[in-house]
């Protein structure tokens, strides 16, 4: 009975001590790389992609965007423009202005035609996309509508029949309304232009508008 007791007592001190150290011990965690101490909650801990300890979210420097063979399309955010290649921008953004001219002019006694200046503003393309014009001309004559106009430097030159719409006194009227898409440059000459056959006696009233949009030219 008595070395039961001592066993019994020895028994529940080694307990006690195995309590003790357990509480008294610091934790380990485990990893990848084996146990290690865990840190305090407040204290900051770094968090590592495994395997990728510089991934980089941030951005560093200019980013440039390629396609596949053509190296040399990019991004001019000076220009608002998407670059092709050094001399061919293309415009990401186009700002059109609606403008229509118009005039009324004289055909001389004798001549065969009459022509005026189209009036494009410089540093603009004017997009023709609407013509209408009237003349009125003796019995036996009728009309030609010209419009001439000039495009990155190449000349081009439209003509517009005239249809008979009504006598007036002793004379015909002659009307155009047509659409169309002519492209006219600033600092090119445009102009239009009437001409009457076979006949070209006697002077004649007439008149032209053209209507459509301006764009800047780059």
């Amino acid at each position: 009975m008595y070395k039961f007791k001592r066993s019994l007592i020895a028994l529940i001190g080694l307990v006690s001590l195995v309590a003790i150290a357990t509480v008294t011990t610091p934790h380990l965690s485990y990893g990848s790389s084996g146990p290690t101490a865990s840190a305090a909650p407040s204290q900051p801990q770094n968090v590592n992609v495994v395997n990728t300890p510089t991934v980089n979210a941030q951005q560093s420097g200019n980013w440039n965007v390629n396609v596949a063979n053509t190296p040399s399309v990019g991004f001019d955010p000076s220009a608002n423009t998407v670059r092709i290649d050094s001399t061919n921008p293309v415009t990401v953004r186009e700002k059109r202005e609606s403008y229509q001219w118009g005039t009324f002019f004289v055909i001389p006694d004798g001549a065969s035609n009459a022509s005026v200046q189209i009036a494009v503003p410089g540093g603009k393309r004017f997009v023709i996309e609407y013509i209408n014009g009237s003349v009125f001309l003796p019995a036996g004559q009728t009309p030609e509508f010209f419009v001439s106009s000039g495009v990155n430097a190449v000349a081009s030159n439209n003509i517009f029949l005239a249809t008979h719409s009504r006598p007036v006194n002793v004379f015909n009227e002659f009307s155009l309304s047509e659409p169309t898409r002519i492209y006219a440059d600033g600092g090119l000459v445009a102009t239009v232009m009437i001409r009457r056959g076979p006949a070209t006696d006697s002077a004649v009233n007439a008149s032209i508008t053209v209507a459509g949009y301006l764009v800047d030219l780059f």
